[in-house]
């Protein structure tokens, strides 16, 4: 039987994933890109991470944990908002705020342009979607308060994305043409 050792071992794989699909990203983009162009492969290396992240919150939170030698939960819908967060665990907010907050960060970095709106709604949307996929699942519990905890998380990742990008922006322009190097060939 599986120990919680192969959750582990299937979050690490997931996440190792996302930091190949960065390299590869990187490199086809800046092969792709102008001759003589400085690539800027930042934007491939966050969506790689974010593919890994989303695969470590799909491995996490869709898997049975049964699967792993957990014990497995009681099947139930707690659409009432607040009726389990009162009597839970600290640990339980917190993980749930911080499953989603790489989403918002990771959106608002990458692109031309920071969209908030646009990375709140998407990691909403990841949230949503698994609490509807765990209906399925025998020994998971969907629970709105997982809902909004997810959001909060994506919101504050977003905000600290807005914080942090003009700094990483600038740190990633490009050069100028006439002061890049002629490329070799």
């Amino acid at each position: 039987m599986p120990r919680p050792l192969s959750l582990v071992g299937a979050v690490l794989a997931a996440l190792l994933l996302g930091a190949l699909v960065g390299a590869l990203l990187s490199r086809r983009r800046a092969a792709a890109d102008a001759p003589g162009a400085e690539p800027v492969p930042a934007d491939a290396w966050f969506d790689g991470l974010l593919v890994g992240w989303l695969g470590m919150v799909a491995v996490a939170t869709l898997t049975p944990l049964s699967r792993f030698g957990m014990l497995a939960g009681t099947p139930e819908v707690v659409l009432t908002p607040l009726e389990r967060l009162a009597g839970a665990p600290g640990i339980y907010a917190l993980v749930n705020v911080l499953l989603l907050a790489p989403v918002g960060l990771l959106l608002v970095l990458r692109g031309a342009r920071a969209r908030i709106g646009a990375a709140i709604a998407c990691g909403t949307a990841v949230s949503f979607t698994v609490e509807v996929l765990q209906l399925a699942h025998p020994d998971r519990v969907t629970n709105v308060d997982d809902l909004v905890l997810n959001t909060a998380g994506v919101v504050a990742g977003a905000l600290l994305g807005a914080v942090l990008r003009p700094s990483l922006t600038r740190s990633r322009r490009r050069r100028a043409p006439a002061d890049r190097p002629p490329p070799d060939r």
